[in-house]
């Protein structure tokens, strides 16, 4: 068996039956503000903070925001219902609890949260104070009744911009996350395009036990940009969800490809994001001078809902005004039913890629643009309630 080449990033996935018939789904819209919004302003005087590797934790209790400080080698832990810290995680750099740098996160429980050092290639498990009681280097082996292809050494790596999600089984010590197979010959992208972007691996067997996703056709078009962030997102009861940046369509590992709402969410036909001195669009995407990608994805707290983040910059080159527009959309779907919600969102509102699923609600972050206080931190937690269903 020859060994493989992969970059591996940390991601969740859900998943639920849904049709793909996009003439059957009921689009409402509606404004940002119109949501149900708890805004919690956090004083960060004298922290650091970056969310980039970022987890949520949930009890009957409480909301636990879990980051990892680089400044200081910690991971801070922000209690989301009382707006306060609790005592930082220190990590150590060397000795028998040695933690080679973090790359991604996840939280089994406060007593157990996974850290991935992609640079290193290596798993670990902390407790709350820090110390390290698991271990594990990323050999792994791909049967070939798994995946059965001609791949080379392997290898894993994480991106600044990319939703750092993973999902951890502490009962089978298996994990659920993203990668990307370097070919033996031939175009990086082109693999990353045609093989499956989400695997999950058992650990104490050193294995692939399974593989997920397939780009959609419209990724055989030379238009399509680079792209490596092919975000998933899973939840126990309903599955894998991945997806894809310049597609209406996402891949459920049970049902296969799904159209996420009616062609208007296309981003073959921006018409949502109408502008008067705009023509309608052509069949495909000029992505010279646009860019329209569905930036993130996730599931609910509970499993009822998707939820695609949608972004659009438009460059004008005319040359008196060379400059970038940018819009976001929220598209939240209802899994038991075909009802799309489009949630406008104001430019520099929130920060495109901080979605985070909290008990009935999701959690987003302002963006940095907005900020008016320097030490002070906002968060928006929307609440999926009855305002998804007002129209404008």
């Amino acid at each position: 068996m020859k060994a493989i080449k992969i970059l591996l990033f940390s991601g969740v996935i859900y998943l639920s039956s849904c049709s793909g018939n996009s003439e059957n789904f009921q689009n409402r819209i509606i404004s940002f503000e119109d949501l149900t919004i708890d805004t919690l302003r956090v004083n960060f005087v004298d922290r650091f903070y970056d969310f980039s590797f970022a987890d949520m934790y949930h009890d009957e209790d409480r909301s636990l925001l879990y980051f990892f400080d680089p400044e200081n080698f910690t991971i801070e832990t922000l209690n989301l219902n009382s707006k306060t810290f609790n005592s930082p995680i220190l990590l150590e750099r060397e000795g028998v609890n040695e933690i080679l740098e973090p790359t991604a996160i996840h939280v089994v429980s406060p007593d157990s949260i996974l850290i991935i050092a992609t640079d290193a290639m290596k798993l670990y498990m902390v407790n709350s104070e820090g110390k390290k009681f698991y271990q594990s280097d990323f050999d792994f082996q791909i049967p070939k009744d798994v995946f059965d292809a001609d791949v080379a050494e392997f290898f894993i790596a994480n991106y600044a911009y990319f939703p750092f999600r993973s999902y951890f089984n502490s009962q089978d010590n298996s994990l659920i996350c993203n990668w990307i197979i370097y070919p033996e010959e031939g175009n990086l992208f082109k693999s990353i395009y045609e093989n499956p972007q989400v695997a999950a691996f058992e650990l104490d067997k050193k294995q692939v036990t399974a593989v997920y996703g397939k780009s959609p056709d419209i990724y055989q078009s030379s238009k399509i940009p680079r792209e490596f962030n092919f975000c998933f997102d899973y939840h126990p009861q309903t599955g894998i969800w991945i997806n894809y940046p310049s597609s209406n369509q996402v891949y459920h590992s049970e049902t296969g490809f799904v159209s996420f709402g009616s062609n208007a969410f296309s981003t073959k036909n921006m018409g949502l994001f109408d502008r008067e001195d705009q023509e309608p669009h052509d069949e495909e995407v000029d992505f010279n001078n646009r860019d329209n990608k569905y930036v993130n994805l996730m599931i609910s707290h509970e499993g009822n809902h998707l939820i695609r983040m949608l972004a659009e910059t438009h460059t004008d080159t005319k040359p008196t005004n060379n400059k970038q527009n940018a819009k976001l959309r929220l598209l939240i779907k209802k899994l038991n039913n075909d009802q799309v919600t489009e949630v406008k969102i104001k430019a520099n509102q929130i920060d495109s890629y901080f979605m985070y699923a909290m008990p009935n609600s999701v959690l987003f972050l302002e963006n940095i643009n907005s900020k008016t206080n320097e030490n002070e931190v906002v968060f928006y937690r929307v609440f999926l309630d009855n305002s998804l269903d007002a129209t404008i």
